[in-house]
């Protein structure tokens, strides 16, 4: 599963959506994705020097599912 959001310079996390999967169909691997991101957010501001407005990211999730 591939997510990709945007961090601005003080840290905020937006524009979070799933882009390409094989797990889409799976409804509970999506939305862990997500909710990773909410718990995450913000992350710390830019260093000083990163004259950035915005910097997209793409993050590669994989998860791997193992019977108990």
């Amino acid at each position: 599963m591939v997510v990709k959001f945007v961090i601005l310079p003080n840290g905020q996390i937006t524009e979070a959506r799933i882009v390409t999967s094989q797990s889409t169909r799976h409804t509970i691997l999506r939305n862990a994705a997500l909710r990773a991101l909410k718990r995450a957010n913000p992350l710390p501001p830019f260093p000083k020097g990163l004259n950035k407005p915005s910097l997209p990211m793409i993050l590669p999730i994989v998860y791997e599912l193992r019977e108990r």
